[in-house]
């Protein structure tokens, strides 16, 4: 069927086809040599494809227009990275060395909810969010305060059974309150904190009074290093540390939801004001410029996304440094990923947060108790892969790649070679459950 048509200069015709093919009819030069020879004849023009319009002028030129295909858009399902942190945070877990207390989790693991439509519809859904957040954290704080006035001084919670293999005790000096986290964490989102955990400095606000120190023992009673926050309320501390994990800026200053949890800051005696003051001054004590950039807001806003960024640092850092001194470097990584043809550095909090394929690894004691280095890491033996094939998996992993990862693929000079190196990319994501790599 044709698509369009157009008449040039001596009964030429110009022919463009549904399929976006162009044929031309021209005068045939051997019409006047046999009584079976044609006036004229098409001819179909080479390379050209997807032609939706053609024309011709007077001087008998041609022209046609082509459509460029444009492929549909990738719609990526799955939680991004600062989502899957969030369900991992340790503080939200904590297993309590009286069996009646009971672990209070805003944020169980779970398939992330459809995200709301509309500017209005997301901002409410926020504000709910942080509601039922804060109502959590609240909860944690009064039992971390009556499990410490009923443990006769003791531990309030199981040392040997931390959630998700913490290794740092973050002290609220206030209140004696301790909260378990992970110091690679900490460590990757704030310079200052890495300073404070690697060389125990002090880091303080003398205005606010409000001061961080990191604490490293090396005592062989006290395992784990502390960080120690003077000057400021738990619940000041437990917002900044939801901030580091998810960057999610939960925000007690807005009216809505002060209103909302009137009796539950009432019953941890915090009030909202307090509280954003000691948070504006923690964010500038540790840099963090974009928890300050919300602060200044009235009301609750989104704080700009940039763990992305910070987990990509401190990948990058890992493979630069490898995994040795584990003891004395915060971000120093404790898995490492031997390949058919190198080793990567990773964190075990990254890799189980984003992969249940290692989070049944990391759960599982009994297989990673005598797998660790002098070094302090957990070899991990994936021989059969090829770094070619790993490295888009661990850029969504550990940096939280998404669509881009695909952009430049190097070392790809061909069709056949780039199916081959999707199959293998897939079969990466298959093997180690990457269901979203599956989809890409």
């Amino acid at each position: 069927m044709f698509q369009d048509v157009a008449l040039g200069v001596d009964g030429s015709i110009i022919i463009c086809t549904e399929s976006g093919h162009v044929f031309v009819r021209s005068r045939n030069l051997k019409a006047g040599q046999g009584p079976s020879a044609k006036t004229f004849k098409f001819q179909r023009m080479p390379h050209l494809q997807r032609i939706i319009r053609v024309c011709a002028n007077a001087t008998g030129a041609f022209a046609a227009l082509r459509s460029d295909w444009v492929p549909d858009d990738i719609k990526v399902a799955g939680n991004r990275l600062s989502q899957d942190l969030a369900t991992v945070q340790p503080y939200l877990h904590i297993k309590f060395s009286n069996p009646n207390e009971d672990t209070v989790s805003p944020n169980p693991r779970s398939p992330i909810s459809p995200e709301p439509e509309g500017e209005e519809e997301e901002e409410d859904a926020s504000v709910i969010n942080d509601i039922k957040q804060l109502d959590a954290l609240c909860r944690i704080i009064i039992q971390l305060k009556e499990a410490r006035k009923s443990s006769d001084g003791s531990r309030v919670f199981d040392m040997d059974a931390l959630p998700y293999d913490s290794n740092l005790l973050v002290h609220v000096q206030s209140t004696g309150v301790e909260l378990p986290a992970h110091r690679a964490i900490l460590s990757a989102r704030s310079s200052k904190l890495c300073l404070a955990l690697s060389e125990g400095k002090t880091a303080g606000d003398a205005a606010s009074g409000v001061s961080v120190q990191g604490h490293i023992s090396k005592a062989a009673t006290q395992k784990l290093p502390r960080l120690t926050f003077a000057g400021c309320h738990p619940l000041s501390v437990f917002i900044l540390l939801v901030y580091l994990y998810s960057d999610e800026a939960l925000a007690v200053w807005d009216h809505r939801i002060g209103h909302a949890l009137q009796k539950q800051l009432q019953s941890v005696k915090a009030k909202p004001v307090q509280v954003k003051t000691e948070l504006q001054a923690l964010a500038s004590l540790l840099d963090l410029q974009a928890l300050s950039d919300v602060l200044d807001a009235p009301v609750k806003r989104i704080a700009k996304s940039t763990l992305t960024h910070d987990m990509q640092t401190m990948f990058t850092h890992n493979q630069a440094e490898g995994s040795g001194a584990h003891a004395r470097r915060p971000l120093a990584p404790d898995v490492v990923l031997q390949l058919a043809d190198r080793e990567v550095s990773c964190h075990s909090i990254v890799l189980r947060a984003r992969s249940p394929f290692f989070a049944a690894f990391f759960d599982d004691k009994d297989w990673t108790r005598k797998r660790w280095t002098p070094e302090g890491a957990v070899l991990v033996n994936l021989k059969h892969m090829k770094w070619r094939a790993v490295e888009p998996a661990l850029k969504y992993l550990c940096c939280g790649g998404d669509k881009e990862i695909f952009d430049v693929v190097e070392d790809v000079f061909s069709a056949d070679e780039l199916i081959d190196f999707v199959f293998e990319v897939m079969a990466v994501a298959v093997s180690i459950v990457f269901a979203y790599l599956s989809h890409l």
